[in-house]
């Protein structure tokens, strides 16, 4: 596969964003986990098209032991740590009532319940449900269809999932009317959520008409996000939104914008990543190591960033101004040191097993195009 460093960039900014809203400096930086949905539907939709040409069973073998050797060695280990920690102490003492969903990869489906209590330790892991239930469906999705049953597919996501996230509203009220409630099960649903990766696969599966096309793309949502976030927030709160959530609030309800938000950030992020595949100046800067460095070790920070915040404020405690500021250095080079060790004397191990097996032929070539680890 081509190796497109600049998309490493693109990670890198989805996870300090993800950190930056959990240290409380960016409100808006959870939709970091939209571009990682995004990201994961541009990346491997564009795996599976340039393998759809394998047979059937190798094509499948070929992408869940990929997938498994990706995912499987640090997620697993981790909560084998986790387990072996609260069989001798108790804790986390959620883990107890949580962990089959957490080794069955669903613990979204509890979330979207009115009594779900989270837990640093492992309440982030939704998200890595909701894309390992995508992996379950669309490869045989993009295998099975041609072209244009495959465009018809991204369409008809973009199209209906907005109207899933308002059903989802609609039913889940009356199980609670909490606003916090409602938006989390909007929030974790998967089929609400299945439009991202759509918005991602549309780069690959339009394309061709996508070239050339980056810059206005990227302008044009821009504008979009940004005015309908302002005019959400002056709608819902009588002002502008003046701080760093920029009118998008976690779990976000107001002014319906559960059902076109998620749409609008979707977009933006796919217009991010098409800048990135097209233009040379934007490519360079995003490959640059202060982004590529996150996000090649991104899928071990999002896994632990909350827990080492969790040691390091435990140690530190949270400060004010400058000081804050300081602890937030702290945690991140620990977790980056953490990370990096992690990748390269683990999780570099099982990658490098890729290509042992469910090789493409010889005469087979490949066309797609991936980040660290993909």
């Amino acid at each position: 596969m081509k190796h497109v460093t600049a998309l490493d960039g693109v990670r890198g900014i989805a996870i300090l964003a993800v950190v930056l809203f959990h240290y409380t400096f960016l409100s808006c930086g959870w939709a970091g986990v939209q571009l990682f949905f995004v990201l994961s539907g541009f990346l491997i939709t564009s795996i599976l098209v340039s393998d759809a040409d394998l047979p059937l069973k190798l094509y499948l073998q070929r992408f869940y032991w990929r997938r498994t050797l990706r995912i499987f060695p640090l997620y697993f280990g981790y909560l084998g740590i986790l387990a072996a920690v609260y069989g001798l102490t108790g804790k986390p003492e959620l883990f107890g009532r949580y962990w089959g969903y957490l080794f069955t990869y669903t613990l979204n489906i509890p979330r979207i319940l009115p009594n779900f209590r989270d837990n640093a330790s492992f309440g982030h892991f939704w998200s890595l449900a909701v894309e390992e239930q995508f992996y379950l469906v669309w490869p045989l999705l993009i295998f099975l269809l041609p072209r244009r049953g495959r465009q018809a597919l991204v369409i008809a996501l973009l199209v209906l999932c907005p109207v899933v996230r308002a059903l989802t509203v609609h039913f889940a009220a009356g199980l609670s009317t909490d606003t916090f409630y409602l938006g989390e099960a909007v929030y974790s649903f998967t089929p609400g959520q299945l439009d991202a990766f759509a918005t991602g696969a549309a780069l690959v599966v339009f394309g061709d008409r996508l070239r050339g096309k980056a810059v206005l793309w990227f302008v044009l949502s821009t504008v979009m996000l940004l005015g309908a976030g302002q005019a959400a927030a002056s709608w819902s709160r009588g002002r502008l939104a003046f701080d760093t959530g920029l009118g998008y609030e976690i779990n976000m309800l107001r002014g319906g914008q559960h059902i076109w938000g998620y749409t609008l950030i979707n977009l933006w992020s796919a217009s991010l990543i098409l800048l990135a595949l097209q233009k040379k100046a934007v490519g360079a800067a995003l490959s640059h190591p202060v982004l590529a460095f996150p996000g090649r070790v991104s899928y071990g920070m999002y896994l632990l960033h909350l827990v080492v915040l969790e040691a390091v404020l435990g140690l530190t405690g949270r400060r004010h101004f400058l000081g804050n500021i300081a602890v937030f250095a702290v945690y991140l080079g620990v977790l980056s040191g953490v990370c990096f060790l992690s990748y390269r004397y683990y999780e570099s191990y099982f990658l490098n097993l890729k290509e042992r097996l469910f090789r493409r032929p010889p005469q087979a070539r490949s066309g797609a195009v991936s980040a660290s680890g993909d």
